[in-house]
């Protein structure tokens, strides 16, 4: 039996969800197959079996649609197991070795190497792309991770000026080297090394953080 349309034979707000979410899948797959640039709405509407006016309903412009795309796969990859690591313990060095690790493993996924090749590659021409990133992903990570160590400077656990650059800049030791070097076709962090390589990002970023014994 057909699943019950709306009125007038409008879908239903599931099937409608179940479209946006084909085009989302569809357009991410092409541009990883052939680029930002080269991925043209009409391509992507014809590959998901829909009309160009549909999709424009759903996702105004490209970017939209990049947008949309960056943040269906980190809420399905990065942020239910970021949330979680954040909220397992009040204890501030395990809970970033938690957060640190979840995010090194997301980071080095083929997916995650694929999409940061399409940003590389298409940053001279799109560099919207890369504000994308920031405003879907980076900022709400950082967000994450500043909660925690704002709670290590009230307990005087940390004492930290600035908890937001402080933040910022534990990501990129997390995942910036690595990261970096799997992009570029070099040798990464194997997986059994990831737990050795985040107990002494996490030592070296709290060993500047944690108050200044006086003598």
């Amino acid at each position: 039996m057909n699943k019950a349309t709306g009125t007038g034979g409008r879908p239903t707000r599931e099937e409608s969800e179940q479209l946006s979410l084909r085009i989302i899948q569809v357009a991410h797959r092409l541009m990883l197959e052939r680029g930002y640039a080269a991925t043209s709405i009409e391509a992507i509407a014809r590959a998901a079996g829909v009309a160009k006016r549909t999709l424009y309903d759903r996702f105004p412009d490209k970017r939209a649609l990049f947008a949309a795309i960056l943040q269906h796969r980190l809420e399905l990859n990065l942020f239910p197991g970021l949330e979680q690591a954040a909220s397992e313990t009040r204890d501030i060095e395990q809970a970033l070795k938690s957060i640190g690790s979840h995010l090194l493993a997301v980071a080095l996924t083929e997916d995650a190497i694929a999409m940061r090749r399409l940003i590389t590659a298409e940053a001279g021409r799109f560099p919207e792309l890369q504000t994308v990133l920031y405003e879907q992903g980076f900022s709400r990570l950082a967000a994450c991770i500043e909660e925690i160590l704002m709670r290590g400077v009230k307990s005087g656990e940390l004492a930290i000026e600035d908890t937001g650059f402080a933040a910022e800049q534990f990501i990129h030791m997390v995942h910036g080297p690595v990261q970096c070097q799997a992009t570029h076709g070099v040798k990464s962090c194997a997986v059994n090394e990831q737990r050795a390589y985040m107990a002494k990002v996490v030592d070296l970023f709290l060993n500047g953080c944690r108050p200044t014994q006086r003598l």
